[in-house]
């Protein structure tokens, strides 16, 4: 897995941060974006993450539990709802 290639953030028209980050995996493009929706306060209120294309995402879903194992995350967060994989 390497390091992101780009990184870009910006405001959207409702305050709300956005980020998308180019990346690779095993020589793939791998895109994801973020975003973060603040509440009055300027608190997270919540943290929301698209990515893509989904055989890349599928590389980096396995990197990652294969990487932060043992760990304290639940194997019900690792499960995917649709597939239970």
């Amino acid at each position: 897995m390497g390091c992101p290639g780009t990184w870009r953030n910006s405001k959207t028209s409702t305050g709300d941060t956005s980020s998308v980050i180019d990346g690779s995996i095993d020589g793939n493009l791998i895109q994801i974006a973020i975003l973060v929706t603040e509440n009055a306060a300027k608190k997270a209120e919540s943290i929301r993450l698209f990515a893509r294309p989904w055989p890349v995402v599928k590389l980096f879903r396995q990197f990652m539990e294969r990487n932060l194992r043992p760990d304290p995350v639940p194997d019900t967060i690792w499960n995917l709802p649709a597939t239970n994989a």
